[in-house]
């Protein structure tokens, strides 16, 4: 059976006249319905439904988090104990919901996974037609292999907005896919039905979500203050004092710098912009926002926004947070021409993993000439010095000035930039010294 043939409207009017007609005169078996209702929204109306109508559903193992309820597995985190099977089979009208699972897994590049929902005996065209007077939007439901699925997408902080079903796809940056998916069980005779997300989870959207799940239960890689929280190294802490020492060009001396960096245009397209605020901090390093468009953001420590000791991608990554644990930091005492900086560094994620392995990583600057720093914007003071930075040969070559008069590097697109043959990419700049 596939969509192309399915009445929507008569199947509807069907499967509602068995739900109403199996327990008419039952208001336990009306609360029961309504709330399996709620669960096909893939939101938190349904935690906050089972609260309400906890008696229809006491053959589940309930906990209450404020308004809200869920069903407990013993641990959502490991393949042995993230399902559980009901005491009694729980009836909502014709469906029998023998069991309950609920899994989160970091799929690493692929991002965040979770998903929670119900085992239902009986096989997926069955099942498939009772409950398509209680889906949401359930005329959007779409064949897709052997299971059928309804696609949400959100890109960054946008609503939530219908996509054709892209269930096994991965979601691209800053992409989160909400997915309502009826597929057959691994057992051949029951059916799931499950709610999904995938892609680029924030705290906030899992609390929106699954209010059920206490805050201290999130994932570590999913805490809101994870950055701040996570201790540079102090080897490479030592590596960064060592190496300025005497040389106070390398220190701050602004306490707020934020700008816009606008992008290259490709293929005739409008140019994307990214913006950067640099905060001061009193031991001489900075901390450091990139918001890139609400796709993502990343937070950063740093010497002089170049020499970086810890940084997290906020959306698109796993989230957790890179900490160098070795530095060796060459930096000039005078930014003349032909002098140059070197780093090489080694990082490790934080909270480890099993199978991480530390990154390596190492750059080369040649410091070119001054210029007046009013060329990259008006806003910034004194003079700059450029900078042309080489990893290696698969990295691009990064271009830079140092603003001599902040102690701090603006990053640029173009060697023609620090000529003045090209014009400035940065727009925006506000400064408080």
């Amino acid at each position: 059976m596939t969509f192309k043939t399915l009445s929507l409207p008569v199947l509807a009017a069907t499967a509602l006249a068995v739900f109403t007609g199996f327990y008419a005169n039952a208001a336990w078996a009306q609360a029961s319905i309504s709330t399996l209702a709620a669960f096909t929204a893939c939101d938190g109306g349904f935690f906050r439904a089972l609260r309400q109508e906890a008696a229809a559903w006491s053959s589940a193992p309930l906990r209450n988090t404020g308004d809200t309820s869920g069903i407990k597995v013993p641990d959502r985190n490991d393949d042995n104990g993230n399902r559980i099977t009901f005491a009694q089979p729980i009836q909502v009208g014709p469906l029998s919901l023998t069991g309950y699972v609920d899994q989160y897994a970091d799929l690493d590049s692929m991002g965040k996974f979770i998903f929670w929902g119900f085992t239902i005996r009986g096989g997926v065209d069955e099942t498939l037609k009772a409950l398509i007077p209680l889906v949401k939007d359930g005329n959007r439901l779409r064949k897709d292999d052997d299971a059928y699925a309804r696609t949400d997408v959100r890109v960054a902080n946008s609503p939530w907005f219908p996509v054709p079903a892209t269930h096994g796809k991965v979601p691209g940056p800053g992409r989160t896919e909400r997915v309502l998916l009826i597929e057959p069980a691994k057992d051949g005779q029951s059916v799931s039905l499950l709610c999904s997300l995938q892609g680029s989870i924030t705290p906030e959207l899992l609390a929106e979500a699954r209010p059920d799940i206490p805050k201290n239960e999130y994932p570590e890689s999913l805490r809101a203050d994870l950055f701040e929280t996570t201790e540079p190294s102090a080897t490479a802490l030592e590596a960064v004092r060592q190496a300025i020492h005497g040389k106070e060009l390398w220190k701050p001396k602004f306490r707020m710098l934020s700008y816009t960096v606008r992008m290259l245009p490709r293929n005739g397209k409008q140019a994307n912009t990214y913006t950067v605020k640099v905060v001061a901090r009193p031991d001489g390093l900075v901390e450091v926002l990139e918001d890139y468009g609400g796709l993502f953001s990343v937070q950063r420590l740093q010497l002089a926004d170049i020499v970086q000791l810890k940084a997290r991608v906020n959306g698109g990554s796993d989230g957790r947070v890179t900490v160098t644990t070795k530095l060796d930091l060459t930096l000039p005492a005078a930014l003349t021409p032909g002098a140059a900086l070197d780093v090489s560094r080694e990082s490790q994620a934080r909270p480890p993993k099993p199978e991480d392995k530390p990154v390596r990583d190492k750059f080369h600057c040649e410091v070119r000439g001054k210029f007046e720093a009013n060329r990259i914007h008006p806003a910034l003071p004194g003079q700059a010095t450029g900078l042309v930075c080489r990893g290696s040969p698969k990295e691009p070559t990064r271009i830079m000035a140092f603003i001599d008069d902040l102690g701090v590097v603006i990053s640029l697109l173009s060697e023609d930039q620090l000529t003045g043959a090209a014009p400035s990419p940065v727009i925006d700049v506000k400064l408080e010294r």
